[in-house]
């Protein structure tokens, strides 16, 4: 219902909108069938504030503060309403696609599909596009078990199909995917095409990211951002945030002394672990290379 809502509100406002992930996957067939506490959407950047104050008028809002996308910033806004069993994510990118947002955007909706949810016709992304998200969404989180499981099974699908692995090249090279999709078209023996070509920044944020379940490889690159006069203080924020900040990460924490203390230092010994991730990554050459003809095939 909360699918076919979003699709309504976006279309009587002329607003573009996909339908993505979730049960979009199992009716393609790139993923098994399961429960969905969340229902994601897809729009253009320029049309997000329009759109989220449209659903506001119908109740749905902002899940709260929170300083880590404040400052680090997101590719989806989460809404929330009191009414309904379940959340609303909003994308106006997705992790993996580097290319500027519209031209992400504009492929996927080019390429889009439609299936029938509440009754409702709802557009939704292309079988290839679709393989794509799912695939970053998994590399992504490659310390996932299920996640790896999932990127299995849509490795089994997609291996049978080579006009799709060649639709999902296609949407790669648009997408600026190329890199990021690597594991997945080494696993296809798929042959990536030229396209959008990211910077130096954008790889290393990408595989800093993917490097540890914790959130250091984003705050790393936030620090890196800063002008050298705001690092400091920042710095210390991050490490060690004060009670407001991490009671928004933490909601529900004991406000004692001693248990802020405990939950601050499990805190920072699990950046720290993720530090080290990064930092064996990079010895052992896996992440962070640029891509070249050796570490992207490309076709003719």
């Amino acid at each position: 219902m909360a699918a076919a809502l979003s699709a309504h509100v976006a279309e009587c406002s002329g607003i573009p909108l996909l339908l993505i992930k979730g049960p979009v996957l199992a009716e393609q067939g790139l993923r098994n069938p399961r429960g969905y506490a969340d229902v994601d959407v897809w729009i253009p950047t320029h049309d997000s504030d329009a759109f989220v104050a449209l659903l506001a008028k119908r109740g749905w809002h902002e899940r709260g503060p929170n300083w880590f996308t404040d400052r680090v910033g997101s590719h989806s806004i989460t809404l929330i309403n009191d009414r309904w069993p379940c959340d609303i994510d909003v994308h106006f990118r997705f992790p993996g696609f580097l290319a500027p947002d519209e031209v992400v955007f504009g492929e996927l909706w080019r390429t889009r599909s439609s299936m029938v949810l509440a009754g409702r016709e709802v557009a939704v992304t292309g079988r290839a596009s679709s393989a794509a998200i799912l695939a970053l969404h998994s590399i992504r989180q490659q310390w996932d078990r299920s996640k790896e499981y999932e990127l299995e099974f849509l490795i089994e699908v997609v291996s049978e199909d080579d006009a799709l692995i060649d639709e999902i090249v296609d949407v790669a090279a648009i997408g600026g995917a190329s890199e990021t999709l690597k594991p997945l078209f080494e696993r296809l023996g798929a042959t990536a095409k030229p396209g959008y070509l990211a910077s130096d920044r954008e790889l290393q944020e990408w595989h800093n990211r993917r490097a540890h379940r914790s959130r250091t490889g984003q705050w790393l690159g936030y620090l890196k951002s800063l002008p050298a006069r705001k690092w400091p203080r920042e710095f210390v924020i991050v490490v060690w945030p004060p009670t407001e900040l991490f009671l928004q990460d933490h909601p529900g924490h004991q406000t004692t002394a001693a248990a802020l203390f405990r939950g601050r230092v499990r805190r920072l010994l699990k950046g720290a672990a993720g530090v080290g991730h990064i930092i064996i990554a990079r010895t052992r050459g896996r992440l962070g290379a640029r891509p070249t003809a050796a570490s992207i095939r490309v076709s003719e």
